[in-house]
């Protein structure tokens, strides 16, 4: 299920949005034994915003979390702890690389 949302979420930029749309919802829940994950995500042509938060069976959550995606010539990404009111913001090019950073081939030990 997962990996159908990445797809969607990839494909949704390349897509010319319809003017009589101002944006998408999708609500996922996924169970895997005694936890339950439910995200909540809004897509618009110019941003993301994808909200969630872990249940477990015994009654115990996790924080509520979400994150911001701001698009432009360069992404505006916040990530929130929305229980806890901080959040760290970085920018990243079209690939969700941060500016600057040099790629480096990868290396396999023997």
């Amino acid at each position: 299920m997962r990996v159908l949302l990445l797809l969607l979420a990839s494909l949704t930029p390349l897509l010319a949005p319809d003017p009589s749309v101002n944006g998408v919802k999708i609500v996922t829940r996924q169970v895997t034994g005694s936890i339950s994950d439910t995200k909540t995500e809004y897509l618009t042509a110019s941003s993301f915003r994808s909200e969630w938060q872990s249940h477990m069976l015994d009654g115990r959550t996790g924080p509520p979390m979400a994150t911001i995606v701001q698009r432009g010539s360069t992404n505006r990404v916040f990530l929130m702890d929305l229980q806890a009111h901080e959040y760290i913001a970085m920018e990243t090019d079209s690939q969700g690389v941060a500016p600057g950073l040099k790629h480096s081939p990868v290396t396999y030990s023997s």
